[in-house]
């Protein structure tokens, strides 16, 4: 039953709370038993009310019939704001219904402070604006009178900051060994980046998220001194098999929108600029555009865009100088100063850049895979793990085999194409990428010379190719920048954490480093700038490098400061434990550090598309629709631009290589590759040839490739690589089988003068010289001779002479 309001004997001007305007009553029950207090409500000059001054809150039945009875009380007094405050019942589900059309005059909006954070139930229609109907609406007029704003900045309308520094995880690897149940245990993992204590993880049964599984907190990170590889330690309920994953990943965003539709509507949803210094997937968005004025105002290239991404690389990280350590806290402690402590992230390596702690003695090879993108091995007889642990041996891997009087291939790309040579070997062997266990082991070798004094130690150091060129540096003149990414302050290194170290007999070293490709693993060698700068057999080069000291970060909490001048009084940043700890290589006191850069990144795509349909559509739909519906033309479709438009200028770029690899990359099965549904007033494809280079069409085939060009200056169309096969060909002027092309064909039916023995034939147009052959077929039974050439004809000699109606043909070929 509903309570009805009944006053207690108290003066009529009771005392009012919380400045609402309400004046206590007390709520008795239809059975006469005292409830709660209530209020006898007058309307709130602020518009705001409390929902427990309107009656009994204690019971989800109670309190809605004390809802609605507030919102429609609100309602009917000219609407405004309730608040749902702390200690109102957990089970009340609060739906604001109450406002049904656009004619029902005010409404109200209601606040939800349960459980110490607000929830904002705004009205169903809401009210009119100028530019629509919202259940909220924001409004700024900017109307300076006198004077404008000063000296540029940004005046946004509503400002969010949201800084995500410790708490968030982007994590998932299989393990490296099986883990047994009880308190306490190890859990090997082939990548510690991502890992902090604190961290909370899920741990399953198998590869794919099978059971059984365990939710588990990181209770410490540790180093296996004997093994070489980082743990974590937590309480497993369960065993789990090597291999298992491991993972736990958050969206820890600025402003999250999720909206249903159940009704016919047309709707859209919005969300922004994030600084990524830390690992982990990430996504932006942006969006209508009615222009009027001339948009562009000089000096200026933006002119006017609807989607805009800025997809920009920071080379200036976090630096310092360590002031203490403590272990006891995997704690590093470093001075104050302007050392852009705002870009402070977890996962990625603190080095210790004291040159005194450094190894860089003799140089290293580095040899680079087949094929970065993965091959197979398809011979039964060899084991993918050996082949990624060794490198193929050349002299016994045979890159074809016999299977039941077969030939089938040792080695294919991971499309199944057959590969028949390598392309770099070294000294006897190869060291291709290989896929095996779904995952891509990245090839390439590194080898240290005979006097880099490298030992096991190395393991779970750092390193970094020190060439010039092989880093980014101060002042360097290389093509490009980084635009809102800032500019190069320091030597900008690429740290790789070296994950395995082997000795061989001739006295060089080679190291295996951690890469990410999908999975991380012990890779053969890093992307190099430049691709001169790897060897092969026949092209050595020696290169200068650096290994040095470090640790990833794992908790940059009490260190990180929201300072945009990057300016700090001091800080701690920890760090997992590495087998240097307590050794001469160790942090210390005074020694220079910096963040790593990552030196392997998935360089953001600026735009994604991907669809999931289903059920096939009415009409043709495209994943990048894009129609000029307007009165004049634009430029173009699409419009791919960069840096340089001759390849000369590629040297002045730091990896030497085009702006774009792929102007168009079809990667999927097409109907139709490229269509043109249209007329054209120009051309279908366009080679424009703007440096006096072919730009040839090529087709790769078993044997290699053939490819179709023109000429620059002569416009001839040339064919190499393989033969021309048409069923039949017309409007030929010529044929030639030399760099100068013939200006004649053949003649039909010329006639040859009744009883002649000779006959001048003259040229429709005269041959440039008279290297040509020359095929002559009378109409009558003769032997027949050539007797002269000259560019302008030749003379023939016939056996018999002509009879009535004799005539000719010919044929020539340069």
């Amino acid at each position: 039953m509903r309570p009805s309001l009944k006053p207690v004997c108290r003066p009529a001007r009771a005392a009012c709370r919380g400045g609402l305007g309400v004046c206590v009553f007390l709520l008795v029950a239809a059975g006469g038993a005292r409830v709660a207090e209530s209020a006898d409500p007058v309307p709130s000059p602020t518009g705001e009310y409390l929902l427990t001054a309107f009656g009994d809150t204690a019971t989800p039945a109670a309190a809605q019939a004390t809802l609605d009875a507030a919102c429609n009380w609100i309602i009917a007094n000219g609407g405004g704001l309730l608040t749902v405050p702390p200690g109102v019942t957990p089970g009340l589900a609060v739906r604001n219904l109450y406002q049904r059309d656009r004619e029902s005059g005010p409404t109200v909006t209601v606040r939800d402070l349960r459980n110490g954070y607000e929830v904002r139930h705004l009205p169903s229609v809401g009210q009119a604006s100028p530019t629509g109907w919202y259940g909220q609406y924001l409004y700024r007029l900017v109307n300076m009178a006198g004077h404008g704003l000063p000296f540029q900045g940004s005046h946004d309308m509503v400002g969010l900051r949201n800084a995500v520094v410790r708490g968030g995880s982007s994590y998932m690897q299989w393990t490296s060994a099986p883990a047994a149940k009880g308190a306490d245990q190890r859990i090997y993992v082939p990548s510690i980046r991502g890992i902090f204590v604190g961290q909370y993880l899920t741990f399953c049964g198998s590869p794919w998220y099978g059971q059984p599984i365990d939710r588990i907190w990181v209770k410490a990170i540790g180093w296996d001194a004997e093994r070489r590889l980082h743990y974590l330690v937590a309480d497993l309920d369960n065993d789990h098999p090597k291999g298992a994953i491991l993972y736990n990943k958050h969206v820890v965003g600025s402003l999250g929108v999720e909206a249903t539709a159940n009704c016919d509507n047309q709707t859209m949803e919005f969300q922004v600029t994030r600084r990524q210094y830390a690992h982990g997937d990430s996504f932006l968005i942006s969006g209508g555009y009615v222009y009027q004025g001339d948009v562009f105002s000089g000096l200026g290239d933006e002119n006017g865009v609807v989607l805009n991404a800025e997809v920009c690389f920071d080379p200036d990280p976090f630096h310092g100088v360590v002031a203490s350590v403590d272990w006891a806290r995997d704690a590093i402690a470093f001075r104050g100063g302007v050392c852009n402590v705002q870009k402070l992230a977890t996962s990625r390596a603190i080095i210790n850049m004291n040159p005194e702690k450094w190894l860089t003695a003799g140089t290293v090879f580095i040899v680079p895979p087949d094929n970065w993108s993965g091959m197979l091995v398809a011979n039964p007889a060899f084991d993918a793990h050996t082949v990624i642990a060794e490198g193929l041996d050349l002299a016994k891997f045979p890159l074809t085999w016999q299977d039941q009087g077969q030939e089938k291939p040792g080695l294919t790309t991971w499309q199944g194409q057959p590969v028949r040579a390598v392309r770099y070997p070294f000294r006897g062997r190869a060291y291709p990428s290989l896929i095996t266990d779904n995952v891509n082991y990245i090839g390439g070798c590194i080898i240290g010379s005979p006097d880099c004094g490298w030992g096991p130690e190395v393991v779970g150091r750092f390193f970094a190719v020190a060439d010039p060129g092989e880093y980014l540096a101060p002042g360097e003149t290389t093509a490009g920048g980084f635009y809102l990414g800032g500019a190069v302050a320091r030597n900008c290194y690429r740290w790789y954490l070296i994950k395995q170290f082997r000795r061989a007999a001739d006295g060089t070293c080679a190291i295996k480093i951690e890469r990410i490709r999908w999975a991380a693993v012990d890779a053969g060698a890093p992307n190099l700038y430049n691709a001169e700068n790897y060897t092969w057999d026949g092209h050595e080069r020696p290169l200068a490098y650096i290994i040095a000291p470090g640790a990833f970060a794992y908790d940059v909490g009490d260190g990180w400061r929201d300072a945009p001048g990057g300016d700090t009084p001091g800080g701690i940043v920890r760090v997992v434990p590495t087998g240097d700890r307590d050794t001469p290589f160790d942090f210390a006191p005074g020694d220079p550090i910096e963040q790593a850069v990552g030196a392997d990144p998935a360089i953001p795509t600026p735009i994604r598309i991907r669809v999931f349909n289903g059920i096939p559509g009415t009409l043709e739909p495209a994943g990048l629709s894009m129609s000029n519906l307007g009165k004049v033309a634009m430029h173009a479709g699409i419009s791919i631009g960069g840096a340089g438009l001759n390849r000369d200028e590629l040297a002045q770029r730091k990896d030497r290589q085009p702006a774009w690899l792929r102007g168009l990359d079809i990667g999927t099965v097409t109907e139709t590759g490229v269509r043109f549904g249209a007329d054209v007033t120009d051309a279908a494809i366009r080679f424009d040839q703007p440096n006096g280079r072919a730009q040839p069409v090529k087709w790769r085939h078993l044997e290699g490739e053939t490819s179709l060009s023109v000429d620059p200056q002569t416009g001839d169309l040339a064919i190499t690589g393989g033969a021309l096969d048409v069923g039949a060909a017309k409007g030929l002027h010529g044929l030639s089988a030399t760099a100068t092309a013939a200006a004649n064909l053949r003649g039909i039916n010329l006639p040859a003068p009744a009883g002649v023995h000779r006959l001048e034939v003259t040229f429709p147009t005269p041959e440039p010289d008279a290297a040509y052959a020359v095929a002559v077929q009378p109409n009558w039974l003769t032997a027949d001779r050539l007797a002269a050439k000259t560019p302008a004809g030749f003379v023939v000699e016939f056996a018999e002479p002509a009879p009535a109606g004799a005539a000719i043909d010919w044929v020539l070929v340069r």
